[in-house]
C-alpha cells in the first residue's frame, strides 16, 4: 500500500516558512537581573546588570542593558562577527570563548559612556554575549575598537551569576531594575 501523500520540495518549504513564522510569533519579553561574579566584574558593575530580550524558539535577541541598582543604560542592535575585521569574533576572544551572539552598543542613552568606561575608547564597542537561561551564570565579553590600529580587541570579560526574573510590568523607571516581587525566580546566593 502506498500513501496518498508524498511530500514535495514546495510542501516542505511551506511547512519550514511556517515552522519559522510561528517560532517568531512565540517569541517573549523577558528581564534577567545579574550579579557581579567575579572581582573584574564587580569592579566595572558592583551592583550587577539588568538585561532586557526577546527569547524565540530559535535563538535570543538582546535589547538593553541597565546597571541593576544604579543609573545607566545601553541599547544594543545584532551586529556580524564581519563588522569585527578579519577573523571575526573568533579572532577577537580568547580559545575556547563560547560565547556567539553579538551586539553593537547604540549611541542612544548611556551607550558611548559605557563603552569608554568598559574599553577606554570613544569609538564603537560591542558585547558578547552568551546564551540567558533563567538560573545559569552568563559571561559577557566588551569588545572595543581600538583607533590607533582600527582592530576590534577585546577589553574585558565579565562573569555573572543569575540573581532572578522580573516581569517587564515592574521595570518602572527605565534606568533601574526593580525591587523584586515576592514571587520572583531567585537562586540563593
Amino acid at each position: 500500500m502506498t500513501s496518498r501523500f508524498k511530500p514535495t520540495a514546495a510542501a516542505l518549504a511551506v511547512l519550514l516558512a511556517a515552522g519559522l513564522a510561528g517560532g517568531r510569533a512565540e517569541a517573549a519579553r523577558k528581564m534577567y537581573s545579574y550579579d557581579a561574579a567575579s572581582d573584574l566584574t564587580r569592579a566595572f558593575v558592583y551592583d550587577g546588570l539588568t538585561i532586557i530580550f526577546e527569547k524565540g524558539l530559535t535563538g535570543q535577541r538582546v535589547e538593553r542593558v541597565l546597571s541593576t541598582g544604579t543609573q545607566g543604560e545601553a541599547a544594543l542592535k545584532p551586529a556580524s562577527g564581519g563588522d569585527l575585521g578579519k577573523g571575526g569574533l573568533a579572532a577577537v576572544l580568547e580559545p575556547g570563548a563560547e560565547e556567539r551572539d553579538l551586539y553593537l552598543v547604540t549611541d542612544a542613552k548611556d551607550g558611548p559612556a559605557f563603552i569608554r568606561a568598559a574599553c577606554r575608547v570613544k569609538t564603537k564597542g560591542w558585547l558578547a554575549f552568551g546564551r540567558l537561561r533563567a538560573g545559569e551564570p552568563l559571561r559577557i565579553h566588551a569588545i572595543g575598537l581600538d583607533p590607533a590600529t582600527g582592530q576590534a580587541r577585546r577589553c574585558a570579560t565579565w562573569e555573572f551569576t543569575f540573581h532572578g526574573e522580573w516581569p517587564l510590568e515592574a521595570l518602572g523607571n527605565l534606568n533601574r531594575a526593580p525591587t523584586p516581587p515576592p514571587n520572583s525566580i531567585r537562586t540563593p546566593n
